[in-house]
């Protein structure tokens, strides 16, 4: 029996978007920010877990609550820095002090519409593009580690592109 999400940030990553990221940069094997009831890979941190205390896999996805966000970045770059490639999904990069700090490093997707998320059935809570009720801001994607790197994140300049 699947429970209702207590918020929006307990909702599950779109399976297309998933597969998608999953096709194009994986394969993913760890969601390092995941319950069961909307853990995208067969092996998962849960919130007691917390993904930012744990070695992740080459090739972790991260969806972590936007609260901690930054702590998540930081340690997606950490292990980018040991070889370790993620795929993360992050409120819109900008003057946020992580995004200056860490996500610089990395490369940065633009989706070309707003990201609405899984409720706990698997359902869409929205279409692609509506505000509400699938989600209440836009979403960057964030790749880090080997062959995602940005040559001229020291000279200040982000690598930004649009999701294929």
């Amino acid at each position: 029996m699947s429970r209702k999400p207590k918020s929006i940030q307990e909702r599950r990553t779109p399976l297309p978007l998933y597969r998608e990221l999953d096709r194009l940069f994986g394969p993913l094997k760890l969601d390092a920010f995941a319950e069961p009831h909307n853990a995208l890979c067969r092996r998962y941190l849960t919130v007691l877990d917390d993904g930012t205390r744990h070695p992740w896999v080459n090739g972790t996805f991260w969806n972590p609550p936007f609260a901690i966000m930054g702590l998540a970045i930081k340690h997606a770059l950490e292990e980018a820095l040991r070889g370790k490639r993620s795929v993360g999904i992050s409120p819109v990069i900008g003057s946020q002090e992580w995004a200056h700090e860490y996500a610089i490093r990395g490369t940065i997707l633009k989706p070309d519409c707003r990201i609405s998320y899984d409720d706990a059935k698997g359902r869409t809570t929205g279409r692609p593009g509506d505000k509400e009720p699938g989600a209440d801001r836009d979403s960057d994607i964030l790749l880090l580690g080997p062959g995602f790197w940005n040559p001229r994140w020291k000279r200040g300049e982000f690598l930004v592109k649009r999701l294929p």
